[in-house]
C-alpha cells in the first residue's frame, strides 16, 4: 500500500500539520485490508508520539500550550461511486 503521509509544520495557532494523502484505491480496500483494531492502534500510536514528541516542541515555538493537531486528508481522485460503507466507516473514524 503507498501512503502518504507527512507533517508540514505548523498552522496559525502553532498546531502541527499532517497531511494524509491516499489515492483512490487505497481508500476503498484499506478497510479491507486492515481490521478496525489494528488501525485504531496504528492511529492512536500516531497521536501518542504528537503528544510525547510533537506538541512539546510547538507548545516552545509558540510560547503557549499546544494540544492539537490538524489533520488534512487529501482525497484527490476520490469519486463518489467508490463510496461504499468501508469507506464510510473509514471517513467517520477521521472525523
Amino acid at each position: 500500500m503507498r501512503q502518504n503521509s507527512f507533517f508540514h509544520g505548523v498552522d496559525k495557532l502553532g498546531r502541527p500539520l499532517y497531511v494524509e494523502r491516499f489515492c483512490r484505491d487505497e481508500i476503498v480496500n484499506l478497510m479491507e485490508t486492515l481490521d478496525r483494531d489494528r488501525f485504531m492502534r496504528f492511529f492512536i500510536a500516531n497521536l501518542e508520539m504528537d503528544r510525547r514528541l510533537r506538541f512539546p516542541v510547538c507548545s516552545q515555538f509558540a510560547g503557549k500550550r499546544i494540544g492539537q493537531s490538524c489533520i488534512i486528508m487529501d482525497l484527490e481522485g476520490f469519486e463518489m461511486k467508490y463510496f461504499n460503507n468501508n469507506t464510510r466507516v473509514f471517513m467517520q473514524f477521521f472525523a
